[in-house]
């Protein structure tokens, strides 16, 4: 779940402003030749040949001591090969220099921990990480992994809001978010948190189990009796905790859409035809909501405004054949093929939507 070397090529913050309460060592360009032996080494890490790429790093550091993306390579090679010593090592060294990679290198030194079980020392490495990188969103987003693993799972939650804010595009925090709520029976929030999983991720290797998860969601307060197929059951439990927002009266309404759906009789729909169905509704009424006001948390304050903007916009059809890409539906293909001009607009604006921090 946590990919080590992209967090170098990622920047996090700008780092002028955390060097005045310690003293850190400046580091030392990389020079051609030396970018030529850490990019064979990234080559060699990423077909597996570790101890290989680590002998790439290690020429590098040999002439320069002070090359951060050697540092940083030869940490991410050593974890990789789970020589977690050596990870930590040079993470630790490389800590010590003045670079927009210092939360990378927390990440690394706490992954090491948290894969040899030491979760405490995992967890408190992550919190010197983001004392002095407070806008680094992975390591909010590793931070929650570790407490998910602990089964701390409102410690991770609140973990994984945080990346979020900063990072709304970071599929796997909106991805691991779903499963948090899933997970605990909040069907609305998972729904929701998938659905932003979906935007993000719609066609790769994880989308194909939160498709699945998302429709299971839509008909979950449905029963259609086994005796009387005309008797419709809609069950909905309150959220008794409500800790991200009271979804209850979201519930209901695509409790009650569904079952209206099934008792008008099939009409000729198909089941993706359905689906955009429900989300109008659904999305409709939690617009309506949203504007009066009266419901608060993270999943009204961070994903409704979202969903609400999506609607106003005329967007819910599209929004719903994208998210199926996975799906290998000659339907859901076909659609996109002829709506092409659908999907950019739906891009364009998912793109430039200004989140809410």
């Amino acid at each position: 779940m946590k990919t080590i070397r992209q967090f170098f090529l990622i920047i996090c913050i700008s780092f002028t402003n955390y060097y005045a309460q310690e003293t850190l060592l400046d580091p030392k360009p990389s020079t051609a030749s030396q970018d030529s032996l850490i990019n064979v080494g990234t080559q060699l890490h990423d077909e597996g040949k570790y101890d290989e790429a680590i002998k790439m790093y290690l020429r590098v550091l040999n002439e320069n001591p002070a090359n951060i993306a050697a540092l940083y390579e030869i940490s991410s090679s050593s974890l990789a090969k789970k020589n977690y010593a050596d990870a930590i090592k040079y993470a630790t060294i490389g800590i010590g220099y003045k670079s927009e990679a210092r939360g990378g290198f927390y990440i690394c030194i706490a992954n090491a921990f948290d894969e040899q079980g030491k979760s405490e020392e995992a967890i408190a490495k992550y919190h010197e990480g983001i004392s002095i990188n407070p806008k680094n969103y992975l390591l909010y987003f590793n931070l929650g992994v570790t407490y998910y693993r602990k089964n701390l799972f409102d410690s991770a939650r609140v973990q994984l809001h945080k990346s979020l804010k900063i990072n709304p595009l970071h599929a796997s925090s909106n991805l691991l978010l779903g499963g948090l709520y899933y997970g605990k029976g909040k069907n609305v929030p998972a729904f929701l948190a998938y659905s932003r999983f979906l935007v993000t991720e719609p066609a790769t290797s994880r989308s194909g189990n939160a498709l699945k998860k998302w429709k299971e969601i839509l008909t979950s307060y449905v029963k259609v009796d086994k005796d009387d197929p005309k008797k419709i059951n809609v069950n909905i439990t309150p959220d008794s905790s409500a800790e991200d927002g009271d979804m209850t009266v979201l519930a209901m309404s695509l409790g009650l859409k569904m079952a209206a759906i099934i008792g008008e009789g099939d009409k000729g729909l198909t089941e993706m035809q359905k689906d955009v169905q429900l989300c109008e509704s659904f999305f409709a009424i939690m617009s309506e909501l949203k504007e009066r006001g009266t419901y608060s948390g993270f999943i009204w304050d961070y994903y409704a405004p979202y969903f609400e903007d999506m609607n106003k916009q005329g967007l819910i059809e599209t929004f719903v054949y994208i998210i199926n890409c996975s799906s290998d539906s000659d339907e859901v293909n076909k659609w996109l093929q002829a709506n092409n001009d659908k999907v950019e607009k739906f891009l364009t604006w998912n793109k430039q939507y200004s989140w809410q921090k």
